[in-house]
C-alpha cells in the first residue's frame, strides 16, 4: 500500500507551528505558567525553560522566571532548593534584584537571606573561570545536578570540592542541590576559588583560565634584558624603558619617547654606557633603534607562540628607579601579526617602551602605550638594518697597514686582568694592530670621534 502523502500546505502549516513553539519568547513562557497550578509539574517545566540562560542572555523575563520558580517551590514545600535558586540569580549580580511590590514576603525573605550569602562567595565575573550550563528538559525537584570542570588548552587543573573531594580529570561529580567552594590549583598558577549553585538536574560546566604567577627568577632574566635610557630633555632628567634586541649593542624603544632627547645614555645590568647612537626609525610603529657599545647582556628569547586572551606581563623601571612587574591580558591578536594589540587591564604609562612578556619570561612584544603594544615581529625589518650597520661598522681582526688611528678600545676584565684597566688592548685599523685575542671578559668602549674605519 503506498504512504499517504501530507499536503505541502499543511507541511507548512505544521513547520510554522513548530518554528513558532520553539522560539516562544521567555515572557510568553511566564505567562503560560502562571496559568497553571502553583507547583504543578506543568508549571515548573514551562519557568525550567525560560529560566535557561544559555538559549538567550539573561533579561528582566528571566529573571522572572527564576523568582516564580523559587515562588511555586516554596508553595509546595521545598524552601532550601527554592533558597539554591535565589542564590544562583544572585550570583550573577545586582542587576536582577526581586521585585519587592509583586513576590510575598517569604519570596522576599529568602532572596534577602541568599544575597549576601553570594557577595561572600564572589559573582559570576571572576576572571579565572567561565561558568555555562547544561539544561534539563523537564523539572525534578528531587534530582541532583552535576558538576564538570575544564581547563585552558595544555594547562592541567586539579579541582577539589570542599568536603566532597576532587572532581574526576574530564569527568563530573554528581551533587545534592546546593551551594558549592570550588578550589582549582595548578603548578606555575595561582589558586582560584569559587562558590558556584549545582541546581536539581542542571550540569554546570566550570572553564578554568588561571592566572600564571611571575616567579623572582623569571623577573630576573626578563630586567636583564631591560635597558634603562636616560637622557635630558627640556632641561630636565628623562628616563624610559628600552629592550636588548642584539647583545652586540642594539636596544629598541619608542621613538616618541627619546625623541628630542640630548645625551643618551644606557644602562643594563651589564653596565653603564654613554657612547650611544639614534639608529633606524620607523615613526608609523613608533619605534627606533639605539646603537651602543657592545656587552649589553642577552636579549630575550622570543616567544613561540602568541594567543589573543592571553596573560602577560610587563618587566619595567619607573622613572630611574629598580624595576616593577605588571600584569595584563593580550587582546586582538591575530594571525597574520596585527599590527598593534590591545592591553586589558592596561599597564601603567611608564611601563612604555618595556619588554611584554609572556609567563616564562619570552617575548612576545614592545609596550607602547599604557593600553597597547607592539608584536616584536614588527621590529624585525628595522633590526636587520640596524644590524646591517653595526655589522659594516665592526672593524676586521688584524688589518695590516693604513695608519688610521683606532676606534675601538678593549679594557681586559677577565682572570687575567689584574684589576680594573690592567691591560689596554687596541683595535681596529691602526697599522699592524691586530691583535685583541685572549681578551675574554672584555668591555669594548666605542670613540666615535677618532679616525680610522
Amino acid at each position: 500500500m503506498r504512504p499517504s502523502r501530507v499536503p505541502p500546505a499543511l507541511l507548512a502549516l505544521i513547520a510554522l507551528a513548530s518554528s513558532s513553539a520553539a522560539a516562544q519568547s521567555r515572557a510568553d513562557l511566564v505567562d503560560q505558567a502562571r496559568g497553571e497550578v502553583v507547583g504543578s509539574q506543568a508549571a515548573l517545566d514551562l519557568l525550567l525553560s525560560a529560566a535557561n540562560p544559555t538559549s538567550a542572555p539573561p533579561d528582566s523575563s528571566w529573571a522572572v522566571s527564576v523568582f516564580d520558580l523559587a515562588d511555586n517551590l516554596i508553595n509546595v514545600g521545598e524552601p532550601d532548593v527554592a533558597a539554591v535558586w535565589l542564590r544562583w540569580i544572585a550570583r550573577h549580580g545586582a542587576q536582577w534584584p526581586v521585585d519587592r511590590e509583586w513576590y510575598s514576603p517569604i519570596v522576599v525573605s529568602a532572596y534577602d537571606i541568599a544575597t549576601p550569602a553570594v557577595t561572600a562567595g564572589g559573582g559570576l565575573g571572576d576572571p579565572a573561570v567561565t561558568t555555562t550550563w547544561r539544561w534539563p528538559a523537564a523539572f525534578d525537584v528531587a534530582a541532583e545536578g552535576t558538576l564538570e570542570a575544564q581547563s585552558a588548552a595544555g594547562t592541567e587543573v586539579t579541582v577539589n570540592v570542599q568536603n566532597f573531594g576532587p572532581l574526576p580529570a574530564g569527568g563530573s561529580l554528581s551533587l545534592p542541590a546546593g551551594t558549592y567552594v570550588l578550589t582549582a590549583s595548578s603548578p606555575g598558577f595561582e589558586d582560584a576559588q569559587v562558590s558556584r549553585e549545582v541546581l536539581p538536574g542542571v550540569a554546570t560546566v566550570l572553564s578554568f583560565d588561571l592566572v600564571p604567577t611571575f616567579p623572582a627568577a623569571t623577573e630576573g632574566r626578563v630586567a636583564a634584558g631591560l635597558a634603562r635610557i636616560r637622557f635630558s630633555r627640556g632641561g630636565q632628567d628623562v628616563c624610559v624603558n628600552g629592550v636588548i634586541a642584539d647583545a652586540r649593542g642594539l636596544v629598541l624603544t619608542n621613538l616618541s619617547g627619546v625623541r628630542g632627547a640630548n645625551g643618551i645614555q644606557i644602562a643594563t645590568a651589564q653596565g653603564n654606557y654613554t657612547d650611544v647612537d639614534l639608529g633606524p626609525s620607523d615613526d608609523d610603529r613608533d619605534l627606533v633603534v639605539l646603537r651602543a657599545p657592545a656587552g649589553l647582556g642577552p636579549a630575550l628569547t622570543r616567544a613561540a607562540v602568541v594567543n589573543d586572551g592571553q596573560y602577560a606581563f610587563s618587566v619595567y623601571q619607573p622613572g630611574c628607579s629598580t624595576p616593577a612587574v605588571a600584569r595584563t591580558r593580550i587582546s586582538g591578536w591575530a594571525t597574520p601579526v596585527p599590527p598593534s594589540v590591545s592591553l586589558v587591564p592596561e599597564l601603567p604609562a611608564l611601563a612604555a617602551g618595556a619588554p611584554l612578556v609572556d609567563r616564562t619570561g619570552s617575548l612576545m612584544g614592545l609596550v607602547t602605550g599604557s593600553g597597547s603594544a607592539l608584536p616584536i615581529a614588527l621590529a624585525d625589518e628595522l633590526l636587520e638594518e640596524a644590524t646591517e650597520d653595526l655589522v659594516a661598522q665592526i672593524p676586521a681582526a688584524g688589518g695590516g697597514g693604513g695608519g688610521g688611528v683606532p676606534r675601538w678600545l678593549f679594557i681586559a676584565g677577565g682572570v687575567g686582568a689584574a684589576g680594573i684597566g690592567a691591560a689596554v688592548l687596541l683595535g681596529g685599523g691602526g697599522g699592524g694592530g691586530g691583535g685583541g685575542g685572549g681578551s675574554t671578559g672584555s668591555i669594548m668602549i666605542r670613540f666615535p670621534n677618532l679616525g680610522g674605519p
